[in-house]
């Protein structure tokens, strides 16, 4: 056989097994849109069309799964991935970025998106996104006391959750992107304040 042929196969193999993976992952957006309380991964290999050992070849556990959807939504979305923010101005255009861009995307996927206030999403993301406030938080914000730099961080996580950014388009009518620019105002308004304990005046935004 061919070095071409060989080659040939081995992308055919690679490209089945990333549409394998995707499917996996699609079923998972359909499990969780249906707000099911708990993911289970014989519920994720029906919504996907495929068996529980083949979850498995691809995902060791639940926890990979999740792991695996943050990047696989930004793909469906369009989102190309985004640096790792270093200022609460980074941050908040993080979330600009990324709410801004679902205006009129597939139902489905922003469903899974809101639905991320399940419990088994949250023990994989929260920390993480936790880790990543604080760290910003570390570097820039040095005005405050470390109990009150905790507040800030719990303070921004929540801001930029999917439920705040979507209660203000179900509550005020505002769009995906509208919602974004207004919480991306907030954190950095509060950034800065708690940065400037004396109360001198600071314009965030459109800066």
């Amino acid at each position: 056989m061919s070095s071409n042929t060989r080659e040939y196969h081995s992308d055919k193999r690679e490209a089945q097994k990333q549409q394998t993976r995707a499917q996996i992952l699609e079923g998972l957006v359909t499990v969780m849109s249906t707000g099911l309380a708990d993911i289970t991964i014989p519920a994720v290999a029906q919504a996907a069309g495929v068996s529980v050992p083949t979850v498995y070849r691809y995902f060791p556990n639940k926890e990979a799964l999740l792991e695996a959807l943050p990047s696989h939504l930004g793909a469906a979305l369009g989102i190309a991935p985004l640096s790792m923010p270093t200022t609460v101005a980074d941050l908040a255009e993080m979330v600009r970025q990324i709410y801004g861009q679902l205006e009129g995307k597939d139902a489905l996927v922003r469903a899974a998106l809101v639905s991320d206030l399940t419990t088994r999403v949250r023990a994989v993301t929260v920390p993480r996104r936790l880790g990543l406030i604080e760290h910003v938080l570390a570097g820039q914000v040095q005005g405050c006391s470390e109990a009150e730099r905790t507040r800030l961080r719990n303070t921004l996580f929540i801001l930029s959750s999917s439920a705040v950014v979507n209660a203000f388009k179900d509550y005020l009518g505002l769009s995906w992107a509208e919602a974004a620019d207004h919480v991306s105002w907030a954190m950095q308004l509060l950034a800065a304040a708690a940065n400037n304990p004396q109360g001198e005046s600071h314009d965030t935004h459109d800066k």
